[in-house]
């Protein structure tokens, strides 16, 4: 696994995505280059799985992508360390209540100093009929 410090440096160079990825475990989500070099570099399949599997099976997450218009375009997951664990979370936007709330009992996910790690999630543009997903660092937004 990188190093905290240099992994989010090396993470702020990805800018846009250009090759979109599919998840293996839900076709309806997809992954950015900058996501994939996540995955690999700090070791966390298992955070970008958790985020994929309650696309496919949280009822409150797809009732509220199809509820609300603005939520299902642009939403957020935000990762926050809480001793040795975290918590994963979904909302619409800051000061928004969570639409999904998940404990993780242990993680050395190499969080940023402010101990708090955001991805975005939203539907892309291959494909409006479908509705899918694209998980993306708020660099490539």
């Amino acid at each position: 696994m990188m190093e905290a410090g240099k992994l989010h440096a090396e993470l702020s160079q990805f800018i846009g995505c250009v090759t979109p990825t599919r998840h293996s475990l839900c076709k309806s989500v997809f992954m950015s280059e900058g996501i994939i070099y996540l995955r690999e570099h700090a070791d966390c399949h298992w955070l970008i799985d958790a985020i994929t599997s309650h696309y496919s099976a949280n009822r409150e997450l797809q009732k509220e992508r199809r509820r609300n218009q603005n939520f299902d375009y642009l939403h957020f997951w935000v990762l926050s360390k809480q001793g040795n664990g975290a918590i994963l979370t979904c909302r619409e936007d800051r000061g928004m209540p969570d639409i999904v709330t998940q404990e993780i009992e242990f993680t050395d996910f190499p969080f940023p100093s402010e101990g708090e790690f955001k991805l975005y999630g939203g539907l892309t543009a291959i494909d409006r009929e479908t509705r899918p997903t694209m998980i993306f660092l708020p660099s490539e937004y």
